[in-house]
């Protein structure tokens, strides 16, 4: 029963001193703490005591080589417990902080260890590291390294080096106060025997001191099995069988191996008085010190199992602390996925919303064409032609008008406040004042008829009562040709054209006002200026909205402007008037690259 008990003792204390100590390995573990120091708060008092905040959670930890690289991270726990295993033979930089706090650092020398320390690996516990949760330009409170913990062969204990720090960049002004410095030697001071190769050697000094007791037999002639030495050698034995922290006793087997150690030193007392030859008092000394070696076993079972205690304790914390992570996992999945049903009913009351207005976008869409010349009766009317009509959205802004009236043809293209939907509406309301004033009225004055439109959009829109509706209106070019004399009269509204003779472009200015809006209102009565022109079988006549124009792109993503705009039209001259809606197309998309198309686009161009 004893062997199987010590077998998965073994394994199990194997288990357990894997965590602690590892070979060529060094296990630094222990607490970060917090505290909040300034100069201008002076928390200490004449007795230079500081009071921490307590334990810090969730502090990063960064383990860096000698050469800089990060190596492993970890973060402190809830209580701000940390352990690292650093590989022997190297020096480590550690880098520790968190949010709200500063940043501290110390470095682990781990070179030149012995060989004997080396193969069973060293310990360092309960180390106390600080930081300031006042934030400072000190160094020490800037990641900059406050000292080196390295070990001292010959005293086979861990040592710290403390920074030296200028009287500029120290945050404590007597070295006395230095909190880190202070709790680094406490700490190691408390570490100071734990890694002597006595304390640590791998056959206990119970069986040490056995052995010496069984070579007491080698001096003596008396090799009698029944002799009183080995009487006593085999009463002995009781106290060298094996290691209490690997038999795995109970506390109750524990405290009867007290007592039968407490009857043992009182039989030793009973034997030191009748002892008479040397062999006696040889074995009484040999049964002493294993005495002392049992209670030293014993000492050291009750710390072992103090440390397992708490560890378990440490794990069942463990164990509730994930069972509230995977509740709080749950709860949050669980958010999460009513969220997402939220969501997905959102998303598909948006997609029916959506559907809805698209279908109402693309039906505008049809009753804006309705209204416009299709391109067939724009080339019934004017065969050497083309339109380039690009809306931004489904629906457009801008709009293109032609009429025939006697001799007389009249040519608009108007560019109306917005895109999209709200400029349609704009458009809708420009091409039924434009119908109006040409068609019922017989208006072919291109003066008049910006005059008459103005007057339309102002009334349609109550700009005179509503300041919001006076922000809108429209920028047109008007002209009129007669088609008979050869004559092009021409009126615009923020908006010119341009004429193509002999390679040269021309411009007919427009006056500096649109239709409607503020500008219209205030010059309702005026009269807009008209520019006669003289044509020629050949010239090209060139009308647009700003849309092209004002479109970004090109290496420098700058407008494509009016320069390149004519530019443009001259390198199109090679080209039939009705073949250039392709090369001005190309151009544009060639000009926009990946950009968007920013505004609605319209270009007419009409021969002679």
């Amino acid at each position: 029963m004893y062997k199987i008990l010590f077998l998965v003792l073994f394994f199990l204390t194997t288990f357990l001193s894997f965590g602690q100590r590892r070979p060529n390995s060094l296990r630094l573990s222990g607490t970060v703490l917090g505290y909040t120091y300034a100069d201008s708060k002076g928390l200490f008092n004449r007795n230079k005591t500081l009071e921490v905040e307590g334990s810090v959670p969730s502090v990063w930890m960064k383990i860096l080589n000698k050469d800089g690289d990060r190596i492993d991270k970890t973060t402190t726990s809830g209580g701000g417990d940390f352990s690292l295993n650093l590989e022997l033979g190297q020096r480590y930089t550690i880098i520790y902080g968190k949010a709200d706090y500063g940043t501290s650092a110390f470095q682990v020398d781990l070179n030149n260890v012995k060989p004997d320390l080396s193969k069973v690996g060293l310990v360092l516990k309960n180390i106390e590291l600080i930081l300031n949760s006042f934030k400072t330009d000190k160094p020490q409170d800037n990641g900059e390294v406050f000292g080196v913990i390295s070990f001292d062969n010959k005293k086979e204990e861990f040592i710290f080096k403390p920074a030296v720090f200028d009287k500029k960049n120290k945050l404590f002004k007597d070295d006395a106060d230095n909190t880190p410095f202070n709790l680094m030697f406490n700490s190691l001071g408390k570490n100071k025997s734990i890694n002597k190769a006595e304390n640590i050697e791998t056959k206990s000094d119970a069986q040490r001191a056995y052995i010496d007791v069984a070579e007491i037999d080698t001096t003596s002639a008396n090799t009698n099995l029944n002799s009183p030495i080995e009487q006593r050698k085999k009463e002995l034995q009781k106290f060298q069988s094996f290691d209490l922290i690997k038999s795995g006793l109970s506390n109750e087997d524990i405290e009867n191996y007290a007592a039968t150690i407490a009857d043992a030193k009182a039989a030793l007392e009973i034997e030191r008085s009748l002892a008479f030859t040397e062999s006696d008092f040889v074995l009484i000394a040999a049964k002493e010190r294993l005495i002392q070696v049992a209670e030293k076993e014993l000492e050291n079972a009750r710390l072992f199992i103090e440390e397992q205690e708490e560890k378990l304790t440490a794990k069942q914390q463990v164990i509730y602390a994930l069972i509230g992570i995977l509740v709080l996992i749950l709860g949050l999945a669980f958010l999460l996925w009513r969220s997402y049903m939220n969501k997905r009913k959102t998303n598909l009351l948006l997609a029916q919303k959506n559907k809805k207005i698209t279908d109402s976008i693309q039906y505008a869409q049809k009753i804006q064409q309705s209204v416009l010349l299709s391109r067939e009766q724009l080339s019934a009317l004017l065969p050497k032609s083309f339109l380039l009509y690009l809306p931004l959205d489904t629906v457009s802004g801008d709009f293109y008008w032609l009429a025939k009236v006697g001799n007389k043809l009249v040519i608009a293209a108007i560019d109306c406040t917005g895109h999209g939907v709200p400029g349609a509406f704009m458009s809708l309301i420009g091409n039924t004042l434009m119908n109006k004033i040409v068609l019922e009225e017989k208006e072919t004055s291109p003066g008049k008829i910006l005059k008459k439109l103005n007057k339309g959009v102002i009334k349609s829109l109550n700009q005179l009562e509503d300041e919001q509706a006076a922000q809108d209106g429209m920028d047109a070019a008007v002209c009129a040709w007669d088609m008979d004399k050869m004559e092009l009269i021409f009126s615009g509204a923020m908006n010119p054209i341009y004429i193509l003779r002999d390679g040269e472009v021309e411009e007919l200015a427009s006056d500096f006002r649109g239709v409607g809006g503020f500008m219209g209102i205030r010059k309702m009565e005026k009269a807009f200026a008209e520019v006669k022109y003289e044509l020629k079988k050949g010239d090209r006549l060139y009308l647009f909205s700003d849309g092209y124009m004002d479109q970004f792109g090109g290496n420098k993503n700058e407008k494509f402007n009016i320069s390149r705009f004519k530019q443009l039209i001259k390198d199109q001259s090679e080209q039939p008037i009705e073949n250039q809606e392709k090369g001005f197309n190309l151009a544009l998309e060639q000009w926009k690259g990946e950009q968007s198309q920013l505004d609605d686009i319209l270009v007419m161009g009409i021969e002679v």
